[in-house]
């Protein structure tokens, strides 16, 4: 028996820098999230642009600088021209400066208020800078008009009296001082729109603790990857149609990359298989979806047509699928019926395939303690008898204690894991679960390996338009 205890290693949760399997998660993040942040990127440039078309208010501005001094003084005046610019600043709401100008309008202007008239002054110098802005180029150059008449009478009332000369003054026109700018905003947004996918890349890629590499697995257990199983894509169908041609058996499969990489891994299994003298293998994995049903049936196939004689066992009482992969469902005897009494097991085997096919039948209330009574016991022992090789489908193996159960009748284990898919900690708990009493572990496939293989024949799996399986494998 395979000492899980001696071939496990502890789990290394320690910090180590790996470059390059840091890139190749950043590339893997960008490649796969590639269309959901560009698509971000445009909303929030949209977002942007369109807060700024919203948001924008035009401004029309026109200013006039004065030179102060006493009257009669051709000295500059400093604290005059402080004087009159702290008194605008401060009393304009209240003052009658605001009186004066909107007792020019027939009615109050809603739009006059104290960020109409600023005034500004430089204290070096006796140079006070009336600047006058709205929304409206008419209106500016209306209160701009009034103001130029009528600050330097205010402005005599304030101070006393003044000299105010103009020495530049600049006329409002018909284009805002603050043009619409767009591209300012669109800068922005995509800015912002980089910066936020820059860190969902860097959060999702340091987050991404999965199985991608052989690397990953050293760092849990010692055993073998005996295949990497390339990931076969297709168009959009129905999971019986997918399911079907999955199948090593299916004519467009056979001969390509997938077809070889299931003959490399039966070569390997039965190799090690007659070496020990092993003829019950079960198959699992840490959790559902992985692809570890696909594998047990084409590993079946396989061998039986190498001239063995071939049972397939589908023992997950729970969520068997071998029945639909092989087009046989609505069976009324399965594995279930078999251990409950309720039939003889020679009733529950199909051949198709060049197989025979042990069906599953998914029935309420099922107990785990079925796969440990002596009818398991004795129906492997009959198996043993009758077939070359007995290939036993089992539960996920990190969730369920079934697995676990099995592996003790059973000779060997092979572990599939799915590519980019399950987490390191699942995959040790799977692998834990199984103890040290456990069949002997054969090696683990990689499985669904989403990389550009290659074949040297003339087919590949590319060949006929595939692009994704919608699978729910077990």
């Amino acid at each position: 028996m395979y000492d899980y205890k001696k071939s496990m290693m502890p789990y290394d949760d320690s910090i180590e820098i790996d470059v390059k399997n840091i890139i190749e998660k950043l590339i893997f993040t960008v490649s796969k999230y590639w269309l959901p942040m560009v698509l971000s990127i445009i909303i929030i440039c949209e977002l942007a642009v369109s807060y700024s078309a919203f948001t924008y208010e035009p401004e029309y501005a026109a200013y006039v600088t004065y030179v102060v001094n006493k009257s009669g003084d051709e000295n500059t005046d400093t604290a005059v021209a402080a004087g009159i610019g702290i008194a605008l600043e401060e009393t304009f709401e209240t003052s009658g400066l605001k009186e004066m100008i909107e007792s020019c309008y027939k009615e109050k202007p809603d739009w006059l208020n104290t960020k109409s008239i600023v005034p500004t002054y430089d204290e070096e110098t006796n140079l006070l800078t009336l600047t006058v802005s709205t929304n409206n180029y008419y209106n500016t150059k209306s209160l701009f008009e009034i103001v130029q008449e009528m600050f330097p009478q205010y402005a005599s009332q304030l101070i006393g009296t003044v000299d105010l000369s103009v020495i530049d003054q600049a006329e409002v026109t018909k284009e805002p001082a603050n043009p619409y700018k767009p591209i300012f905003n669109l800068e922005i947004g995509i800015f912002i729109g980089i910066f936020l996918c820059g860190c969902f890349i860097a959060i999702a890629s340091a987050k991404r603790k999965t199985i991608r590499r052989k690397e990953d697995m050293k760092s849990i257990t010692s055993l073998k990857c005996l295949e990497e199983i390339p990931l076969v894509k297709s168009k959009r169908r129905s999971k019986k149609k997918a399911n079907n041609e999955l199948k090593y058996t299916s004519k467009k499969l056979k001969n390509t990359v997938y077809g070889q990489s299931m003959q490399v891994l039966r070569q390997k299994v039965e190799k090690t298989m007659l070496q020990k003298g092993y003829k019950s293998l079960m198959i699992t994995s840490s959790i559902q979806g992985e692809g570890k049903s696909t594998v047990s049936a084409n590993l079946a196939i396989s061998l039986a047509q190498r001239g063995y004689k071939v049972i397939l066992v589908d023992g997950d009482l729970y969520h068997p699928v071998l029945t639909e992969m092989f087009h046989l469902k609505g069976m009324k005897n399965g594995l279930v019926d078999y251990l409950n009494g309720e039939t003889e097991w020679s009733n529950c085997i199909h051949e198709c395939e060049s197989i025979n096919l042990f069906v599953g039948r998914e029935k309420k209330a099922v107990s785990s303690n079925l796969l440990l009574g002596k009818k398991m016991q004795g129906l492997l022992t009959e198996l043993k008898e009758e077939y070359d090789f007995i290939i036993v489908d089992t539960p996920p193996s990190a969730y369920m204690a079934d697995a676990g159960y099995l592996s003790k009748q059973l000779d060997a284990m092979l572990y599939v894991v799915r590519h980019d898919y399950t987490d390191k900690h699942l995959v040790e708990e799977g692998l834990h679960s199984l103890n040290q009493d456990c069949a002997d572990g054969v090696g683990y496939v990689l499985n669904a390996v989403d990389n550009k293989m290659k074949t040297n024949d003339k087919y590949s799996y590319r060949k006929y338009g595939y692009k994704s399986y919608s699978l729910k494998e077990k």
